[in-house]
């Protein structure tokens, strides 16, 4: 992990805890969700989903493109801003905004147990499915934890949380910085001329 992205993480970190506008992932881990998940449909929200078992041929990496076609077909269905995603192999950093706290308990079982299904293999009518279906036996069988959410305040918090997706994006695809450079000048005169449709990725990076 590079010094920049590890400051930048430290102080992400810091402000979850002091704001306790966070829920969700290793918070969890010595006790029971009493309280209900932060929500302000004034503001947008940080999500990590993360899971131990997206490793090798489970590499959520290895189906990035199915990945956010299901980001962005869920994020429509409950009419959610996607602003950012990005995919770091066995775990997922979103930042959306959602118009209610049921949209966006909707969004997040429904990608929860869509992904989860796609990496698995799982199909509907077999013994796994029906398991995955129910939305707290799929969390238990593929994801760690439940999703991890802080709420992001305007302007400089959502500015920051946007670059750290992006750089998250941009090292789990194993870019070096100059690399990555060229690689975006290459994609914003693509993006320009209407070769690349708009993505997560794309919306993380900065290019829509």
């Amino acid at each position: 992990m590079s010094a920049r992205k590890s400051a930048t993480q430290l102080a992400l970190v810091s402000t979850w805890k002091k704001d306790r506008y966070a829920f969700g992932g290793s918070l969890l881990r010595n006790s029971h969700a009493k309280t209900k998940r932060p929500f302000s449909k004034k503001l947008a929200v940080h999500l990590v989903l993360r899971s131990s078992h997206a490793t090798g041929p489970r590499s959520l990496l290895r189906q990035g493109r199915r990945v956010d076609e299901i980001l962005i077909e869920e994020a429509r269905k409950q009419n959610l801003k996607l602003h950012g995603a990005a995919n770091a192999g066995n775990h997922l950093h979103l930042l959306v905004q959602a118009p209610s706290r049921d949209h966006l308990n909707a969004f997040l079982r429904a990608v929860s147990s869509r992904i989860s299904m796609l990496v698995t293999g799982a199909r509907k009518g077999t013994p796994q499915t029906q398991a995955l279906s129910k939305h707290a036996a799929a969390s238990a069988r593929f994801w760690d934890q439940r999703p991890f959410s802080r709420l992001v305040s305007v302007g400089r918090d959502f500015m920051n949380t946007l670059a750290y997706i992006s750089l998250n994006s941009t090292e789990s695809a194993g870019f070096s910085r100059s690399s990555a450079r060229a690689m975006f000048r290459e994609i914003r005169e693509r993006f320009a001329r209407g070769e690349i449709t708009r993505s997560p990725g794309l919306a993380a990076a900065g290019f829509v």
